[in-house]
């Protein structure tokens, strides 16, 4: 993202009941114009986010010029989340110019899916991520679903190969876990986020996670950093794909589900997976923290 009041032709967000959703649009539109809005939100929290849209209409009429358009999507039909995301940013939509993904409270398997679409669209593509002033002390997510492939996104798992998970850990042990025991890899690199913000130091599950039997390799990484840990994974990727499936997932700070995308788009016979939960916290997080900003080159990948 580019200074202070940039104009985008598009902002692509999904609508949560965390305090940072809102806190965050305010915050890109006192900072960016935006001609239009689009505001997915998950149909099994429909009731949850509703005053969040709400106000999130009120916003938008606020901001003259700017047109809200809002649309549902449901965890449980990836299918059909997959199609709508083609048809409001696929190259038939047209969207080309410029798009601001907002990845704050958007599920990892949405940010892929629209950053595929917004690459095929050839779109100007640029991201920014609110960060919470804290997290829920308690749990965050529990019971996780198992891990589903994204599509187009899924490489190609070739037969006979063992399979290596690459994960960047976070706060939840069990999807982590959840991971590991559905692929049953031969080997794992565990991505750990650096650094004592949020209580990662006590909170992230990466250090002291184990899996009786497979190897477990351990690399730091910064996805707030300026590339939210890209170049810390792309050599030990490359070298396991040489003769390994590579599984990628994300459980850490969303800015890393960028990291990932960008290395399965050069690295296109590893697959990103996604493993959401059946309930998640209504205390999730509180107030708003700094904003991480970046955008991609579809030419470079950076």
């Amino acid at each position: 993202m580019t200074g202070r009041h940039s104009a985008f032709d598009v902002l692509v967000t999904v609508a949560s009941w965390e305090p940072r959703f809102l806190l965050g649009i305010e915050r890109t539109l006192q900072q960016h114009s935006a001609e239009r809005i689009l505001a997915y939100f998950v149909g099994e929290y429909g009731d949850r986010t509703a005053e969040a849209r709400r106000a999130l209409r009120k916003i938008s009429k606020a901001h003259s010029g700017t047109d809200l358009h809002e649309q549902e999507m449901t965890f449980g039909a990836p299918d059909g989340a997959w199609r709508l995301l083609e048809k409001d940013l696929g190259p038939a939509a047209g969207i080309g110019g410029s798009v601001l993904v907002d990845l704050t409270t958007m599920p990892r398997e949405v940010i892929w899916s629209s950053l595929f679409w917004l690459e095929a669209s050839g779109a100007n593509v640029s991201y920014v991520y609110h960060q919470p002033r804290t997290y829920s002390s308690d749990w965050l997510a529990r019971d996780p679903n198992d891990p589903r492939l994204v599509y187009k996104l899924a490489g190609t798992l070739e037969v006979g190969r063992p399979t290596a998970l690459v994960a960047v850990t976070g706060f939840d042990e069990k999807r982590c876990r959840q991971a590991v025991e559905y692929y049953e890899p031969a080997r794992v690199l565990l991505a750990v986020q650096t650094g004592d913000q949020h209580d990662n130091d006590s909170r992230n599950v990466g250090p002291t996670f184990v899996a009786s039997g497979i190897p477990i390799d351990r690399t730091e990484v910064d996805a707030f950093g300026a590339d939210h840990g890209y170049s810390a994974l792309r050599g030990p990727v490359e070298k396991l794909s040489r003769d390994h499936n590579v599984i990628l997932c994300s459980f850490g700070p969303k800015p890393s589900a960028v990291a990932l995308f960008r290395l399965q788009r050069e690295f296109q016979l590893c697959a990103l997976a996604y493993i959401g939960c059946k309930e998640y916290n209504r205390d999730y997080s509180s107030g708003l923290g700094d904003a991480i900003c970046g955008s991609i080159s579809w030419q470079t990948g950076v």
